[in-house]
């Protein structure tokens, strides 16, 4: 089954709108690698650079760790994560997130895009799945694997590629 910008445009429009006055301000865009959900945020920025940011966590996050020592970096990431969202206007778009689940780290990916969400309405990609109403990332034997969860959020699902 093929996605529909525009419907899909109009699906994250209704659960910004239950979201904004929420604590969490957060919508994740669920699906498994590969199914567009990094071409559907650029869509949504390129349509509408006033009200859409982008943000590839992956690059500015990683450039903002490589600054202290890897020691220090599990004690800094939420630092820097508010910090990378307390300067940016409108609806974040959040992409390239696969850095919020490095062990190494040691963060709660999902907290993690919660706390990020109290600044501004936060659409975020997830790779992974919901089962039963639980959010999980990667499967179990990867180093990765954040088990099923549940939370303030709300859930956009794609399941195939892009029309």
């Amino acid at each position: 089954m093929s996605w529909n910008l525009e419907k899909l445009t109009h699906v994250i429009e209704e659960k910004i709108a239950l979201v904004e006055s929420r604590r969490c301000k957060l919508v994740l865009v669920v699906g498994p690698p590969f199914t567009g959900k990094t071409k559907l945020l650029r869509e949504l920025t390129k349509s509408n650079p006033e009200r859409y940011t982008y943000i590839n966590l992956n690059l500015e996050l990683s450039a903002l760790l490589k600054e202290v020592t890897e020691k220090e970096r599990p004690f800094r990431v939420q630092e820097f994560l508010r910090e990378l969202v307390s300067d940016k206007q409108g609806v974040l778009l959040v992409d390239n997130t696969e850095i919020l689940f490095d062990p190494e780290l040691n963060l709660d990916p999902l907290k993690s895009l919660e706390v990020m969400s109290r600044f501004n309405s936060v659409v975020s990609v997830w790779s992974g799945s919901v089962k039963d109403g639980l959010l999980s990332y990667a499967e179990p034997q990867h180093r990765e694997y954040f088990p099923g969860s549940k939370g303030e959020f709300e859930i956009v699902e794609i399941t195939g590629k892009s029309a």
